[in-house]
């Protein structure tokens, strides 16, 4: 629509060109062509022949000025629609590739979205955050569930390192400082477990972890990180230590074995009772430690041990000596 009226004007301003034109050449045509007839006779019979003649002459030669005129225009005419219609077909390529651009721009965004949210998602399941400390502008980053590892809402506080360090159990406050520090002047690595203390009060034990980025200059400018909670890890593992710590102190030799009635572990006393150690304890299985237990019983054993039963036997432990 836009070139139909662009050729249209200039088909408008061509017609007014042609009548500008034929109207400057007929006035100067009649006006030489009188002053010369009249200055060459007086004879009027020859000036009325004269004068068809001038009327021919103008005729043709005014028709072939505008011949040679509207040709050389309309040849620019049809130069500049050529060039027009080109333009257009390369705007509507190129807005083809616009739109194609932008489908695929919204294709990778929604993308990143996905992936930000399962990132998200997946940390919260793990428990572990991650977090950037610029050493340049001491600005601090911490992802959301590292706000909620230290029990607040994420962008609750602005991060920084003192923000930080005001969590930190007053106990475990040395040892985080001294690794912190040791980490970034003598490259020793920052793989800590300590405790911080929630605004309500709560005692959550954490892991950390980072990597420093060096300048060429060899100063530290970037550190990245993570920190996971591992308060039940370690709850757990401590339960554990007393666990074993109460089964290794009892007076009774204790023996875990498998199917294959072969010796997994023992309790401290066994070793002390039987005077094996450990690591020797470990070779053997329970027809070496109970001479009179009766391999062809030890199936039928363990199939009442694994279906959820117990059974009573009467053993005879053999020592090393």
């Amino acid at each position: 629509m836009a070139n139909s009226g662009n050729f249209l004007n200039k088909l408008i301003r061509f017609e007014n060109k042609i009548a500008f034109i034929y109207f400057v050449i007929g006035m100067a045509w009649i006006y030489f062509s009188d002053t010369l007839a009249g200055s060459l006779t007086d004879n009027q019979h020859l000036l009325t022949k004269i004068n068809i003649f001038k009327g021919f002459a103008y005729a043709i030669l005014t028709a072939l000025l505008l011949f040679f005129y509207v040709r050389k225009h309309m040849s620019r005419l049809r130069k500049s629609e050529e060039i027009a219609n080109q333009k257009s077909i390369e705007i509507a390529a190129q807005n083809q590739e616009l739109l194609k651009v932008n489908a695929d721009l919204q294709v990778a965004k929604n993308l990143a979205e996905i992936n930000e949210r399962n990132y998200r998602e997946a940390q919260a399941l793990a428990h572990v955050g991650n977090w950037e400390l610029d050493l340049e502008d001491h600005s601090l980053y911490w992802s959301d569930e590292v706000y909620r590892i230290f029990g607040l809402e994420p962008d609750e506080y602005v991060a920084t390192y003192e923000t930080f360090l005001g969590f930190v159990h007053p106990d475990d406050l040395n040892l985080v400082e001294k690794s912190y520090h040791d980490h970034i002047t003598n490259f020793v690595p920052y793989n800590i477990v300590h405790r911080i203390i929630r605004p309500d009060k709560s005692v959550r034990y954490v892991n950390e972890k980072c990597l420093t980025n060096f300048n060429s200059s060899g100063k530290a400018i970037r550190l990245v990180g993570t920190i996971a909670d591992i308060t039940e890890q370690k709850i757990a593992r401590d339960a554990l230590l007393r666990t074993q710590h109460s089964i290794d102190n009892v007076t009774d030799s204790i023996l875990w074995v498998d199917s294959g009635a072969k010796i997994v572990n023992a309790n401290q006393s066994a070793c002390r009772n039987l005077e094996f150690s450990m690591d020797e304890l470990l070779t053997k299985t329970i027809f070496d430690v109970d001479p009179i237990f009766r391999r062809e019983h030890w199936a039928d054993h363990w199939e009442s041990l694994s279906i959820g039963s117990s059974f009573m036997l009467e053993t005879q432990h053999q020592t090393s000596s």
